[in-house]
């Protein structure tokens, strides 16, 4: 079997393919006085499953961040608030502020405040990508700030690709798993090698240490 190029497949965005609400649905999200709680409410449900259905298809069946294959339906997967909804409730259903992800780095991210110092006044949702400091993928390409070197996700120089590995915490262990099974190299000697290498290279934070140890272990005990 083929070996998957990577830099491909990974780059992909939402730009001008993000979801269309109907009449009804831009009815119901017209309003700018969200409340926290009006993101659970079940009056919601239906737009958020078209939302989550058009925008995995549109990303290809793959986290917005990780990249990591999602479920074919995305039912159990995480919609994402690029602008945590803690910080600006009213961007809650704003369509460009949303994207899907596995639940790890939506979880991981949290509400860590990612717009950028000169928008954060604004209180109409900023259609520019220079809002924000991490990867937005309705203004970006995933290959414009991230890249992949042997089984990890690397920042390019001078992007906003390390303010995003560190938010989503890509360089958790398990994101070097799921790159290495996309590589078709699950049980491969070189992981070892590859985990290695970026152990002796010693800029690693104690976090990212701790994460290329986990890695270690895995692919240690499942050479073949």
């Amino acid at each position: 079997m083929a070996k998957s190029n990577l830099h491909t497949e990974y780059n992909f965005s939402l730009r001008r393919k993000a979801y269309k609400p109907n009449n009804k649905e831009i009815g119901l999200i017209s309003k700018t006085n969200f409340n926290l709680s009006d993101w659970g409410h079940k009056k919601y449900s239906s737009l958020k499953n078209n939302i989550k259905e058009h925008h995995l298809l549109k990303q290809k069946d793959r986290c917005a961040f990780c990249r990591k294959v999602l479920e074919g339906d995305g039912y159990h997967e995480d919609i994402e608030h690029i602008i945590a909804k803690s910080r600006r409730k009213q961007w809650m259903f704003t369509i460009k502020n949303l994207v899907v992800t596995c639940r790890p780095c939506n979880r991981l991210k949290n509400a860590d405040n990612n717009l950028a110092k000169t928008f954060r006044m604004k209180k109409k949702f900023p259609e520019d990508q220079l809002a924000f400091t991490t990867l937005n993928p309705h203004f970006e390409s995933w290959n414009e700030h991230l890249t992949i070197k042997d089984i990890f996700i690397e920042a390019k120089s001078g992007s906003k690709g390390l303010e995003t590995i560190k938010l989503y915490r890509l360089y958790r262990y398990q994101v070097c798993i799921n790159i290495s099974r996309d590589k078709r190299m699950k049980n491969n000697s070189r992981n070892v090698d590859f985990v290695l290498d970026r152990i002796r290279i010693g800029i690693l934070n104690s976090s990212e240490k701790a994460q290329m140890d986990k890695a270690l272990k895995y692919f240690r005990k499942r050479i073949k």
